[in-house]
């Protein structure tokens, strides 16, 4: 039994005229509210005692992931990283099961009422079974 697949490729309906100057300034909002919201999780990680970091109800998406790993995990080496209710995706939880492939601190990880999905959820479950690393609680 063999299954057929069409591939239909669709027009684009919208064009974005990167010249545009709209375009441009919302682009360079966009451009600082990532630098600035950066800076803001740096703090909040900073503020937190070195070994229990919580970034709960942060809403952080999956794009301040890398800054929580940079900071939370690499920099401050935190024992327990509470990410719950916040608005972290399954491409987030790829990028966090990465860094997490060396980790060699983290023992608890939160991620309560995030929409990882069943993606996310199978990341999480290949990391667990297939590395060695000192993760207790997830």
């Amino acid at each position: 039994m063999s299954a057929s697949y069409e591939i239909k490729f669709e027009q684009p309906t919208n064009f974005v005229d990167l010249d545009d100057e709209a375009y441009t300034k919302d682009r360079n909002k966009e451009v600082s509210n990532a630098s600035h919201n950066k800076q803001l999780i740096e703090q909040l990680i900073d503020k937190c005692d070195s070994s229990n970091v919580n970034l709960l109800h942060q809403h952080l998406t999956d794009s301040d992931i890398s800054t929580v790993i940079n900071t939370a995990i690499i920099k401050k080496k935190c024992n327990e990283l509470r990410l719950g209710y916040n608005n972290i995706t399954c491409e987030g939880i790829k990028i966090l099961v990465d860094a997490l492939r060396n980790n060699t601190s983290l023992e608890r990880l939160n991620l309560f009422a995030n929409q990882i999905s069943d993606q996310g959820a199978y990341y999480l479950t290949e990391m667990l079974l297939l590395n060695n690393f000192k993760l207790k609680i997830l």
